[in-house]
């Protein structure tokens, strides 16, 4: 609470990576025996792809814009170059699929990720990606997911959101020792994590 009275909540990017990272921990172990937690699961991987993906990109950019939407982002570049403007253009992330692209075919990252995943990879992430979509977009009806072979998806999706965190970027310094520590734990557990599930058949 401020000397106002008013009670605010912060974040930024980098916390909400590691929020994501943590909360998926926890319902990647809850999974395991309870089923319900796959929603869970697969919206807190998808927020931590999305993060990781950020972080890398935002991570090697100057203007801040490269993680934006395209037209978004000329919009923004347009004004920052111009400036005769007051009405700052409103921004718009990215979709995450193009997000991931650009990580991949990116020339402008310290890292080179052209070969950091395959095909099936790709394919993982874009198959959790859609699964978050329904969740979030979730229609009047009943559904069911079989389950069988989730892990591997999780796999997929993890090993990449490591590969991208662990990579150098231009701007390391964004992510303080404290925050990398509190990362890599929950990465850590998130992969022991997948191997339970993995060893139950899902």
């Amino acid at each position: 609470m401020t000397d106002d009275g008013l009670i605010w909540f912060r974040t930024n990017s980098i916390w909400e990576l590691i929020e994501s990272a943590e909360f998926a921990r926890q319902q990647i172990w809850r999974l395991a025996d309870d089923h319900s937690a796959f929603r869970w699961t697969t919206i807190a991987s998808a927020l931590a792809l999305q993060g990781a993906l950020v972080y890398q990109i935002d991570g090697n950019d100057t203007s801040r814009t490269a993680t934006l939407s395209e037209n978004s982002r000329s919009k923004t570049l347009a004004y920052l170059n111009d400036r005769k403007s007051n009405n700052y253009p409103s921004q718009r992330l990215a979709a995450p699929k193009e997000l991931l692209n650009r990580v991949k075919n990116s020339d402008d990252l310290v890292a080179d990720f052209s070969k950091a995943w395959d095909e099936s990879d790709q394919k993982n992430c874009e198959r959790l990606l859609d699964l978050r979509n329904e969740f979030a977009h979730f229609l009047p009806q009943g559904w069911s997911h079989c389950l069988n072979g989730y892990s591997e998806v999780l796999r997929s999706v993890w090993t990449i959101i490591r590969n991208l965190v662990e990579s150098p970027i231009a701007y390391g310094h964004r992510l303080s020792e404290a925050d990398r520590e509190r990362l890599i734990a929950a990465l850590e557990d998130v992969m022991l994590g997948i191997d339970e599930l993995s060893s139950r058949g899902m």
